[in-house]
């Protein structure tokens, strides 16, 4: 090889030598640039503050500041060494963070005409300061002041804190009402979610909670709800009790989110309107369908807690008579209308319905009127477990219930035991009760004879209604009257011996039979000329009224049962039985 091309590659080898020691130089400044803080250009006063930049909630750097070499500005009166920042406010809020290097630091937030609108200063030395300035107006621009009585360096944090606002398809109406103007309170509304389409992160995880606030156009009045947690949705009742949205009205609705403890500011406001008045109707799954008194039940929408509903019921349309009318206010704030709680209700007979509701004072309009039914009244059965018992006179037994039933009519006829037909070889007996409890004595039953037992229900017979309704007998069931001289031990459910009854005085046609442990009064009216609604009362001798009842008592009725409801001491009583302008009297003495 040539001098010459010695020389030329010892040169290429040391160029090389210099690029590569060049390049390491310039990797080692360049790694040392970017992991240190940044270093904005700070000023001694707000005229000389540089402007920083404010990046997304989570994703600010460190910058570098000092207050070696400053003085104090004397913008605020405390004599403090400072540096001042300038910013835009891009949302309501912004989150200031200092870090200090041992010294007591303080951050002050100022306007342009240099006012502090709000100061951070509650750790010592070394100590972050760290400010949720939430007051801000969006565009304004403001100034970052640090101060402090001593110099050191110190870090600064910015970040633009999030902001949220009622979604955009949920003003001024919700969603899931399509087609209908205005919330209901029942109704909710959403925010928008804080997600990577708003901002770089999702920071749905740090909200700890979101505040709503309600602007009404109407007077300027502020209603305000806060949802704890990371949920977005508010349902308007939430917020009607106590501070009562109501129907009719228009609202600027604000949002702001809670994050690090701290509120970060409302977002823009949009509107939201409700109903013109409370609109409810019978939800249509309830209707044109056969409908027992128990458990049988209506349902409206629901609009909020604060809700009063009412109903109107007709039936019997076309009748000389007129329709029968039921207007009924419901229970508390309910949506549903139970029958069973609605006197004058009927079986077997068609309804028709509507509803209206009151909220906040406002009532709205009757629903379009709709149609349901009510199934047949149904029969009523001895209970099965007293068949072909053997029983004494004064034993007691029960019937089935009927929902709305406010009379039982129970007929015994005698039997030949051996008959499985069961057909009647006497006369049948006839009383009722005013529940599903019967003493045998009611009837008037003979020793060693046996007998069919049916029962059917009444309707109507104690309430102020215009009709009452009889059911039919269901399955008989046979029994087996046994001699009183003969030991048998009393099943269950059978009634205890009452006090000793005495009649004293009588109408022929009205006998007082027997009063029961239960207060239970027995009166024989086989005589008694009387067909339809018979009222009876109780007196004492010093004419208190001490029981009444109003019974359907029927020709063919031998004995009638009511309750007293109460224990009769001994005495003298008088029992009257009135129906139009016949009236029977009897005295009887408890002793």
């Amino acid at each position: 090889m040539s001098n010459a091309q010695n020389q030329r590659k010892a040169c290429k080898l040391f160029l090389n030598d210099i690029l590569l020691i060049m390049y390491r130089t310039l990797s080692i400044l360049l790694a040392a640039v970017l992991c240190a803080p940044l270093a904005w250009a700070q000023g001694d006063t707000p005229a000389t503050a540089g402007t920083v930049a404010t990046p997304f909630y989570t994703l600010g750097s460190p910058n570098a500041g000092t207050l070696v070499g400053a003085t104090a500005s004397g913008v605020v009166a405390d004599g403090n060494l400072d540096r001042f920042y300038h910013f835009v406010a891009e949302t309501q809020g912004l989150k200031i963070e200092v870090v200090p290097t041992g010294f007591d630091a303080r951050v002050e937030v100022l306007d342009l005409a240099e006012t502090v609108l709000g100061t951070e200063d509650v750790t010592g030395a070394g100590g972050t300061e760290t400010m949720f300035a939430n007051f801000l107006v969006p565009g304004n621009e403001y100034y970052i002041r640090v101060s402090a009585s001593s110099d050191g360096a110190y870090t600064l944090l910015t970040e633009v804190l999030p902001e949220a606002e009622l979604r955009a398809n949920y003003s001024p109406d919700p969603p899931v009402d399509a087609g209908l103007v205005g919330y209901k309170m029942g109704d909710q509304a959403k925010r928008n979610n804080i997600n990577t389409t708003v901002y770089p992160v999702n920071l749905t995880g740090f909200v700890q909670a979101t505040m709503w606030e309600f602007v009404d156009q109407l007077d300027g009045s502020i209603y305000t709800h806060t949802v704890t947690g990371s949920n977005g949705t508010l349902v308007l009742d939430d917020v009607a009790i106590p501070a009562l949205l109501c129907f009719g009205r228009t609202y600027d609705v604000r949002v702001q989110l809670r994050m690090e403890a701290k509120w970060c500011g409302w977002g823009p406001a949009r509107e939201l309107i409700t109903e013109a008045v409370p609109d409810v109707y019978v939800l249509p799954q309830y209707l044109n369908t056969s409908q027992l008194l128990q458990p049988g039940f209506l349902r409206t929408n629901y609009l909020g807690d604060g809700q009063a509903i009412e109903w109107h019921l007709e039936t019997n349309q076309g009748s000389p008579d007129g329709p029968t009318v039921i207007d009924y206010s419901g229970i508390g704030n309910s949506t549903y209308i139970y029958f069973q709680n609605v006197e004058c209700m009927r079986y077997n007979k068609i309804y028709s319905v509507e509803v209206r509701a009151q909220y906040c004072g406002v009532w709205g309009p009757w629903s379009a009127p709709e149609a349901f039914y009510t199934s047949p009244l149904p029969y009523t059965n001895v209970r099965p477990e007293f068949c072909d018992l053997e029983m004494y006179v004064g034993d007691g037994l029960f019937s089935e219930f009927i929902e709305g039933a406010d009379q039982y009519a129970w007929q015994a006829a005698p039997i030949d035991p051996d008959d499985e037909t069961m057909t009647p070889i006497g006369p049948a007996l006839v009383t009722t009760t005013p529940t599903t409890t019967l003493t045998l004595s009611a009837l008037g039953l003979e020793w060693g004879q046996s007998y069919r037992l049916g029962c059917k229900a009444i309707l109507g017979t104690a309430d102020e209604c215009d009709d009452y309704q009889e059911g039919d007998y269901g399955y008989f069931c046979p029994i087996h009257i046994i001699d009183p001289s003969a030991f048998v031990t009393p099943g269950e459910g059978m009634a205890a011996e009452g006090p000793e009854t005495e009649q004293i005085y009588a109408d022929d046609r009205l006998e007082v039979v027997s009063t029961s442990s239960d207060n239970i009064l027995t009166l024989d009216v086989a005589s008694a000329d009387f067909d339809g609604y018979t009222d009876f009362m109780v007196l004492d001798m010093q004419g208190r009224l001490v029981a009444t009842q109003q019974l359907v008592v029927t020709p063919e009725m031998n004995r009638v049962q009511f309750a007293m409801n109460k224990d009769l001491p001994m005495g003298v009583y008088l029992v009257k039985a009135t129906q139009g302008d016949q009236q029977l009297d009897a005295k009887f003495i408890i002793h």
